[in-house]
Formats: C-alpha cells, structure tokens, sequence
C-alpha cells in the first residue's frame, strides 16, 4: 500500500492468508499507520515498513483498516482478507 497526497494506493485489495502488509509513505511529510494489534509504526517522507506476520496469523476473514493520520479522521486502506 502507498500512502498518497489524498488517499491510499490501493484504497481496498482482496489479500491471501500468506501475503504480508508493506506500507510505503510517498508524501513528503512524516505519517502514523496503525494496523491490527501492532504498535503504531511513525513513517518518515519516502520511508516504508513491513509487517513481517502473513495476514492469515492475526488476522480473521474479513475486512480490516488500516489507519494512516495523514487522512482525516485517521482513515485509511481496506484490507479484505479471504
């Protein structure tokens, strides 16, 4: 996921069960993404993150947010997991 100058990139994509999280912030300012029970990670402008855990082992079927402070109310990506 990409994190733009007015929304996520993608803002929803379907995910397996083995695939994992990568959050690149391409905005020239710093951002919080919170997801799942994880700490919040602080982004610098150009920097990125991983989430090292497949979706599948902290995560149930469904949809889940990811939250970014960059947008407005702390909103974010939608992340389906099948």
């Amino acid at each position: 996921m990409t994190i733009g100058p007015v929304a996520p990139d993608p803002i929803c994509t379907a995910v397996t069960a083995s695939q994992h999280l990568r959050v690149v912030n391409a905005v020239g300012s710093v951002v919080t993404v919170a997801f799942g029970a994880e700490p919040p990670r602080v982004l610098a402008a150009g920097g990125s993150t991983t989430y090292d855990a497949p979706f599948g082992s902290y995560l149930a079927p469904g949809s889940h947010y990811v939250h970014v402070s960059r947008y407005e109310g702390g909103g974010g990506g939608e992340i389906w997991l099948k």
